[in-house]
């Protein structure tokens, strides 16, 4: 039996299928990156350890457009939240966060190139030509020194928009930037200084422009909370000779604060300490004047005294550094006064008896005598005449028809004529001081009689006054 094995072959109709590729479309290209310069592995805009009262720090921010749209754009930027600390709520001033655009060679309209101006509120900072041409440029971001705010960080966010013109449908790009800024926690700076660049306050009894003494005291940064600044006198004003000069012969007074407030009038120093100037609440930079001058000269003691003053700071703020800010040299020169002061009743500064007719008839004259002296050494005053009462006929007065007699005008000293006596040719102590030598004032009173038997005629004598120390 013969067995077959039959193949069909099965032809299933083949058909050529057309391949057709998948259809793409190429987006149109329009954006924006803002990124610092150069890049540090961070997108924002990072300023470290500005130092509040050293040099301004800047950072650099490249602004990159990518177009093919064919259209005009523009570029704006925005403040979208204060330079603030967020812990504090304290913030930098605007005019202390500042931005310029670099100078370049550009397609488009590039505003702000080198102008300083502040980072607030919304700036159109570029603008393309017609025809939408791609393009790149810098932005320098400064912050400005000195920093009227306490240390810490301090952020905020800043917006970028690159929009279309005259073109609704495009959508525009947006970018945002954080900025950081790191305040330090440097020192203020407080320059205490003086018109003749050295730190010696110097003052004279004589001399005018040397009786006054100004100090010039520049806070240049603030210090975030209220404080004080005093002086302290940490001995007392001293001679060589160990005599000491009263803290009241020196006043001093604040002028020209603006911020702060300080002794409008006079007080007198102390050993201290003496407050001179309390802050404003936020401890706001500011400048004063100390003006230091010599009260009643007239009854210090001669000589040289010194001493220092010691300048100090002092607050409660957390950024208040406390204690001495500078100590200046503090001289005081009394100049030596060993003078005296005669004044007459009469005009012409002469002893003078007018129309004495020879009856018996008698008068006075005053003459007044005040001495001024700081030597704290006795002294006497002398008077001298140098002849009798003369005249040109060569007659005399006789002594006992011309007498003196020294008064009280809150003399202290003594009087070596409190009772009427001759007043003689030659020299003749007329007062003679206390142990201290203190300054002093008494008067002389002349006595003319004329007699019955005198001789007509003019008479005249000279007389001198003088002052010599025991």
């Amino acid at each position: 039996m013969k067995r077959e094995y039959i193949l069909r072959i099965l032809i299933l109709g083949l058909a050529v299928l057309p391949f057709t590729m998948p259809k793409y479309s190429l987006a149109a290209t329009f954006s924006l990156s803002v990124k610092p310069h150069p890049y540090r592995g961070s997108d924002d805009l990072r300023f470290d350890r500005v130092d509040p009262t050293g040099e301004p720090r800047s950072e650099i921010l490249k602004v990159e457009i990518s177009t093919d749209i064919g259209k005009q754009y523009e570029v704006t930027q925005n403040l979208l939240t204060p330079l603030t600390n967020p812990a504090s709520g304290v913030s930098i001033s605007d005019k202390n966060f500042i931005f310029y655009a670099r100078r370049k060679i550009t397609p488009g309209v590039l505003n702000y190139i080198e102008q300083d101006t502040e980072v607030r509120g919304t700036r159109n900072i570029y603008m393309s030509d017609s025809q939408g041409t791609a393009d790149s440029f810098d932005l320098v971001y400064v912050i400005r020194t000195p920093l009227d705010v306490p240390a810490g960080g301090y952020q905020c966010r800043l917006g970028f928009s690159l929009r279309a013109i005259n073109d609704p449908t495009q959508p525009e790009k947006n970018e945002t930037l954080n900025v950081i800024v790191q305040v330090g926690a440097g020192k203020p700076t407080i320059d205490i200084t003086t018109a003749t660049g050295t730190k010696i306050v110097s003052l004279n009894s004589v001399k005018e422009n040397m009786q006054s003494f100004d100090v010039l005291v520049n806070i240049k940064a603030g210090m975030g909370s209220q404080f004080v600044i005093s002086q302290v006198i940490p001995r007392a004003l001293e001679s060589a000779e160990g005599e000491q000069l009263p803290y009241e012969a020196i006043n001093f007074q604040i002028r020209e604060a603006k911020k702060g407030i300080g002794a409008v009038k006079p007080l007198a120093l102390s050993v201290g300490p003496d407050i001179l100037y309390a802050s404003g609440l936020k401890g706001e930079p500011d400048s004063f004047i100390i003006a230091y001058s010599l009260q009643d000269i007239e009854k210090l003691k001669a000589g040289r005294y010194r001493t220092t003053i010691q300048y100090r700071l002092e607050g409660a703020g957390a950024f208040i550094q406390e204690g001495i800010i500078d100590t200046f040299g503090l001289e005081v020169e009394i100049e030596p006064v060993f003078d005296i002061i005669v004044k007459t009743e009469s005009e012409s500064g002469k002893i003078e008896f007018k129309d004495l007719k020879p009856s018996g008839q008698t008068k006075t004259f005053e003459v007044s005598i005040e001495v001024k002296t700081n030597k704290a050494k006795p002294y006497q005053v002398i008077q001298k005449m140098h002849s009798e009462l003369v005249s040109k006929e060569g007659n005399i007065i006789p002594p006992e028809d011309f007498t003196l007699k020294t008064e009280s005008i809150d003399t202290k000293g003594i009087l070596k004529f409190p009772q009427k006596g001759p007043a003689k040719k030659g020299e003749t102590v007329l007062f003679v001081s206390d142990k201290k030598g203190s300054p002093d004032s008494f008067k002389v009173i002349y006595e003319l009689k004329a007699a019955r038997d005198i001789k007509l005629g003019d008479y005249a004598t000279s007389v001198s006054y003088s002052i010599t120390e025991i």
